[in-house]
């Protein structure tokens, strides 16, 4: 079993700076506490100055040591200038000191940090040998590093991180960190060199894998897939493995719950699942306060509604999601009303709207696919409007992901199927679509790595523990890589099929995703060997003709193995009285709604009418769209 905790956000690039005043409001804090490594000057205050829109500036110095004498003297100044939140500059004495003093009894100030120390270490990973406040944000700016910050870093050259004793989640964190160590070597510039070896140490303290000498690190990342700036959300804990279910009582305890809600479908209640967990808790001494099983598969609105009311009448402090995507984001919408109050969902839709830490939630996801229990997203309908709306928030993530085999263990392979194609898709369009950014890459290519490996053994032999084991890690993967990067065309295009016709997404995943591929290879094409490599173990050159095989070649299979359950096509679809579920004449209609899906403006190519309609048409018979 293995434990991970994941970073909380990470803002990197040219004018990353910009984003301090707007990441601190969005954490309620106007104004914080500065706390400045002695070597910074006057030049670099003057950067701060004019980087942030905060209108004072409450800068002090903190020596090399702090002590418990200057940390009591900063804790009266926090609340003597009346802080609301601390910012950090510069090395491990700084920030440590800041995770100290922002700490106030079992609340916590938001902490920025601003690392571009030596190589002592910022202090921005995990700190375990005392309690100390998480770092909400790390922002790392080239024109810091340009001010006199980061001049420490002249030394070693060739370092990387050991991966062999991490988790896997560590071991994608400390391969993102040799790709920048690696590109920092072959930079143009000494600041360039700097800001890219300063965010490698960030990153490798992130992964908590140890350093060790290299002398020839290399990267599968081209340089040109580091875009100018970039953020990363990664906020929660990670436990996977078989028998991670069994820790579920001390991790809700340790999180603060007492009184959970406990919440999951019909599907998984038949399962046993929900009567599992709700044992275990009340073993424990956490019996659930409310548990709630009638969770629809196309949630909404006015269920979140009900759920929080349930919620406040039975002073619950905690929720627990057992379930699919549909469970885990209605889980998400309660948990918005119990932190904010109120019954109107609708009020927070969008994105800026929720500022601040929710009450424990812990997912437990009972399919490999959503991801939804890594997202920072939540998709929840309002059927009285006919529409579906979008939250969006760093503090929608689930503070705990729990993946165990159990859950996904009494998954039909027709699911396991369509839910590890879904995964897939997820990983390749975070991949290739145009908000994709170094650690998404990481994250996306260890995913289609581990889904190329076991989906089809998984589905053959649905007992295959460690497979199910490396189907649910994948799917977390996947879905950080995109929850970052956005997804594209496949995804407008299987959101508007799904609602118009009710299309199980990962089925429409799976037809759709060679084609998506193949439109866009004229855009992508040269990006697409390490995707092929992580996915088949070989390359090829071309590799888009390549890959497009690949995964036709699995939905073939899948078909195979599955009798006839996964469809390789819209018109192998049907319900369970065989009627089929889309129609050739339905297609000029999912056309036309996916032209209002936002996840169309992250495609590398253009998508009109005329062409979605194309790729439709394809899908429908099942062909590719040189055929069509």
């Amino acid at each position: 079993m293995k434990d991970f905790r994941n970073p909380t956000k990470l803002n990197a690039g040219l004018k990353a700076l910009d984003t301090l005043a707007g990441e601190l409001a969005s954490r309620s804090s106007f104004r914080p506490l500065f706390l400045l490594s002695p070597e910074l000057g006057a030049s670099f205050r003057r950067l701060l100055r004019r980087g942030t829109e905060l209108r004072e500036l409450l800068l002090v110095c903190v020596p090399e040591a702090v002590g418990d004498a200057e940390l009591v003297q900063l804790k009266d100044m926090l609340l003597e200038k009346e802080c609301d939140g601390v910012v950090a500059v510069g090395g491990f004495p700084a920030l440590s000191a800041a995770r100290r003093i922002a700490l106030q009894g079992t609340d916590a100030l938001p902490v920025v940090a601003l690392p571009c120390g030596s190589y002592c270490g910022s202090g921005v990973g995990h700190m375990s040998e005392e309690a100390v406040a998480d770092v909400d944000v790390a922002i790392l700016d080239p024109r810091l590093f340009r001010d006199g910050c980061g001049n420490k870093f002249s030394a070693k050259q060739n370092r990387l991180a050991d991966t062999s004793s991490c988790s896997l989640h560590g071991q994608v964190w400390a391969h993102v960190g040799n790709d920048l160590w690696a590109g920092s070597l072959s930079a143009h510039s000494s600041v360039m060199k700097r800001y890219l070896q300063a965010l490698s140490l960030v990153v490798w303290e992130l992964s908590s894998c140890p350093i060790a000498a290299n002398d020839s690190p290399s990267s599968i990342l081209p340089a040109k897939r580091v875009p100018a700036y970039f953020e990363f959300t990664g906020r929660g804990r990670v436990v996977s493995g078989h028998g991670a279910l069994s820790q579920l009582p001390e991790l809700l305890a340790d999180a603060g719950g007492a009184r959970p809600m406990l919440l999951s479908d019909p599907g998984v209640a038949a399962a046993g699942l929900t009567a599992r967990v709700e044992r275990l808790l009340s073993g424990a001494g956490i019996p659930p306060a409310v548990v709630d099983t009638a969770i629809p598969s196309d949630s909404d609105i006015e269920t979140v509604r009900r759920l929080g009311y349930r919620y406040r009448e039975s002073h619950c402090d905690s929720i627990v999601a057992v379930g699919g995507g549909s469970v885990i984001d209605t889980a998400k919408g309660v948990n918005i009303l119990a932190g904010y109050g109120g019954e109107r969902l609708s009020d927070f839709a969008g994105a800026g709207k929720i500022n601040r830490r929710l009450p424990p939630l812990i997912a437990l996801p009972s399919t490999s696919g959503t991801g939804s229990e890594a997202t920072l997203v939540a998709v929840i309908a309002d059927h009285s409007e006919g529409k579906k709306l979008l939250y969006t928030s760093p503090f929608l993530q689930p503070d705990i992901a729990l993946l165990d085999p159990e859950l996904t263990s009494s998954l039909p392979p027709f699911l396991t199927a369509a839910t590890g194609m879904d995964a897939l898709t997820h990983a390749v369009e975070a991949w290739f679509c145009l908000g994709h950014n170094p650690v998404s890459d990481r994250h996306a290519l260890t995913a289609i790595s581990l889904i190329g490996k076991h989906l089809l053994h998984v589905v053959a032999n649905p007992d295959d523990v460690s497979g199910r084991t490396a189907l649910a890690q994948a799917s977390n993967l996947a879905g950080l890589a995109f929850s970052n990067s956005m997804v594209g065309m496949i995804h407008s295009l299987g959101h508007s099929v799904g609602a118009a016709c009710g299309v199980h997404h990962g089925m429409a995943m799976a037809i759709l995703l060679p084609l998506g591929i193949e439109y866009n290879l004229s855009r992508i094409g040269g990006d697409l060997g390490p995707v092929l490599e992580a996915l088949t173990g070989t390359s090829s050159s071309p590799a888009g003709p390549a890959l497009i095989a690949e995964v036709r070649r699995m939905n073939e299979e899948l078909h195979r193995i599955t009798e006839g359950r996964h469809p390789r096509s819209f018109s192998e679809i049907r319900d369970r009285e065989g009627t089929p579920l889309v129609r050739e004449e339905d297609l000029p209609r999912i056309a036309m709604l996916s032209q209002g899906d936002g996840s169309v403006l992250y495609n590398p190519e253009e998508l009109d009418y005329d062409d979605a309609l194309r790729v439709l048409k394809a899908a429908y018979e099942g062909g590719s769209l040189h055929a069509s």
